[in-house]
C-alpha cells in the first residue's frame, strides 16, 4: 500500500519505541523528496536494454534504490554505453549521466546476476505480470528464474542431496523442542542469588543431535524459605531470575517496582505551543535539580524565566539525550527558533551558566549558534 501510494512503510514490533518511527514518517512528509524519476539508456545498435526492476516513483531522504537491467544482443565490446538519470528534488530538476564499459569484468562473479534475479522474482511474486502472462505462466517463469539463478522463491526450495549417490536425502522430518534462553538482568546477579538461596540450575546436555536434558534427569531440590520442592529447570531459572532482580531493586512480595516515566517524554509533554518551556518544579526535576537551584544560577541579565528554562531544556537534550535526537529534533528546532528571538545578547551567558548547572559541555555550534 505504501509503495502504491508513493509513501514509506514503518513497522512497530515487540519492544520498539513508537516515537522514532512516528518522527521518521513526519520527517519524510516535511522534507522534499525525489520524484519524477526517469532512467534512460544510450547503447550501441544491436543491443537491447531490458529493465529488471521497476523505477521508483519517489525517494525519501536517506533512502536509496538499486535498479537492475539486462543487456541482450550482439555488440562491439570496445564501445561505451551511457545511462542518464533525470529527477526532481522539490521543484528543481536534476540530471546525472554516467558512462560504462560493455565488456564484463573477468573477475566478476554471479552475485549481481542473482540479486537481479531475486528482484525480478519478488516483482512477479507480488502480482506483477510480464507480457500479459497469467497466474500459471507467472509461476512457471518464477520457477524457471529461481532454478537457473539458484535463488529461492515461494515456489521453490533447496533440497539436500547426497553427493555420493546423487540423490535427494529422504526421511521424515524430526520435531525437536529447543529450550529458549531467558533474558536475565545479569548472569552474575543470577549466580549470586542462586548461591544465596541454595538452588542449582541444571546444565543442558546434547543427546542424539537434539537439545534437552537426559531422560533420567531429576531436578535438584530448591530451598526457599525453609521448604524444599522439586522444580522443573525452567521454573528454577525463572525463580532465580526473579530473586536476583528483587535483590537489586528491593521489591516487595507483590513484584518489581514500576519503572519511572521516561524523562524525555516528560520534557516533551511540558513544551509550550510556541516552543518554549516554563521554569517550574516539573521541568527541573527532569534535570535532577530543584527549582531554587535553577533560579539561583540564572544569569542576572535574563529577565524572562522561560528563556532560561528553554536554554536548559535544549542543553539537557543535546548533552544527555543525543542518542534519541531523532525523537526530539523537531521540537528542539522550534525551541531554538523561539529562544534566538527572545534571548538576544544574553544567549551566550545563558549557555555558559546552563552548562555549569547541568554539568554538560554543549558547544554553541552544536545548537547552530
Amino acid at each position: 500500500m505504501a509503495r502504491a501510494g508513493s509513501g514509506h512503510p514503518e513497522f512497530i514490533t515487540g519492544q520498539d519505541r513508537m516515537q522514532p518511527k512516528v518522527m521518521q514518517s513526519l520527517r519524510f512528509a516535511l522534507q522534499p523528496a525525489v520524484s519524477n524519476i526517469v532512467l534512460d539508456w544510450d547503447v550501441p545498435a544491436g543491443l537491447e536494454v531490458v529493465p529488471v526492476s521497476e523505477t521508483p516513483k519517489v525517494l525519501f531522504r536517506g533512502h536509496r534504490s538499486i535498479l537492475y537491467a539486462q543487456l541482450k544482443g550482439k555488440f562491439d565490446e570496445s564501445v561505451l554505453g551511457r545511462a542518464s538519470l533525470q529527477y526532481s528534488l522539490g521543484d528543481e530538476p536534476h540530471k546525472t549521466e554516467i558512462s560504462f564499459k560493455l565488456q564484463p569484468d573477468k573477475h566478476t562473479g554471479l552475485t549481481t546476476h542473482r540479486l537481479a534475479a531475486r528482484t525480478l522474482i519478488r516483482s512477479l511474486e507480488e502480482g506483477g505480470s510480464v507480457e500479459g502472462e497469467g497466474g500459471d505462466k507467472v509461476k512457471e517463469r518464477v520457477v524457471k528464474i529461481s532454478t537457473e539463478a539458484r535463488v529461492i522463491s515461494t515456489h521453490t526450495a533447496f533440497v539436500a542431496v547426497n553427493k555420493d549417490l546423487n540423490q535427494a536425502v529422504q526421511g521424515p522430518l524430526i520435531h525437536r523442542n529447543i529450550r529458549p534462553q531467558m533474558r536475565m538482568r545479569s548472569s552474575k546477579m543470577l549466580m549470586q542469588s542462586c548461591m544465596m538461596q541454595s538452588c542449582s540450575i541444571p546444565k543442558i546436555r546434547v543427546r542424539g543431535g537434539g537439545f534437552g536434558a537426559p531422560a533420567n534427569f531429576q531436578p535438584k531440590a530448591m530451598r526457599l524459605g525453609g521448604a524444599s520442592a522439586a522444580m522443573p529447570p525452567m521454573v528454577m531459572q525463572q525463580r532465580c531470575a526473579q530473586m536476583s532482580y528483587c535483590a537489586v531493586n528491593k521489591c516487595d512480595e507483590t513484584g518489581p517496582e514500576l519503572e519511572k516515566e521516561d524523562p524525555v517524554l516528560t520534557l516533551i509533554s511540558l513544551q509550550r505551543a510556541d516552543g518554549s518551556w516554563e521554569l517550574n518544579e516539573s521541568l527541573v526535576s527532569v534535570f535532577e535539580k530543584t527549582e531554587q537551584e535553577a533560579i539561583s544560577k540564572m544569569p542576572a541579565e535574563v529577565s524572562d524565566r522561560a528563556v532560561w528554562a528553554t536554554v536548559l531544556a535544549l542543553l539537557w537534550l543535546h548533552g544527555f539525550r543525543a542518542d534519541l535526537k531523532e525523537e526530539w529534533e523537531f521540537l528542539a528546532m522550534k525551541a531554538l527558533s523561539w529562544v534566538k528571538a527572545q534571548a538576544g545578547a544574553s544567549l551566550k551567558s545563558c549557555l555558559e551558566a546552563g552548562n555549569s548547572l547541568l554539568g554538560s559541555k554543549v558547544e554553541p555550534q552544536t545548537l547552530s549558534l
